[in-house]
């Protein structure tokens, strides 16, 4: 993360083990109003795909959880993205080398942080 101070982005800052993994985690999606990020992470079998962290009111981010099995599977996901109407989530799934995007209702992001934090 580097915040804008002064017209100038400060020196980035690494989010922490809530967020960041020790291994591959790339290709961030953040959400317009900086209310949570997702992330896609790779080579942290068995948690790779899609995983989404929440900004709390305390500045701090919750652990990032899998997006769960609508979004996720045995291929690699990543490459998140939203439509300007925050209506629609889309990413890639990668299969035998081979990217398809998928599309759902980004209503699951609602979904999860009511289990995260009960917004």
């Amino acid at each position: 993360m580097a915040e804008l101070q002064d017209g100038e982005y400060a020196a980035p800052k690494n989010l922490g083990s809530a967020v960041n993994c020790p291994q591959i985690n790339f290709s961030p999606l953040i959400a317009p109003d900086e209310s949570f990020i997702i992330l896609a992470y790779n080579n942290n079998a068995p948690h790779n795909g899609l995983h989404v962290s929440f900004h709390k009111p305390d500045g701090g981010w919750t652990k990032a959880v899998s997006m769960g099995p609508k979004i996720n599977t045995g291929a690699t996901q990543r490459f998140p993205g939203l439509t300007p109407d925050g209506r629609y989530l889309f990413f890639v799934r990668a299969v035998a080398r081979r990217g398809t995007i998928f599309w759902v209702d980004a209503g699951i992001i609602e979904e999860l942080r009511k289990q995260v934090i009960g917004e």
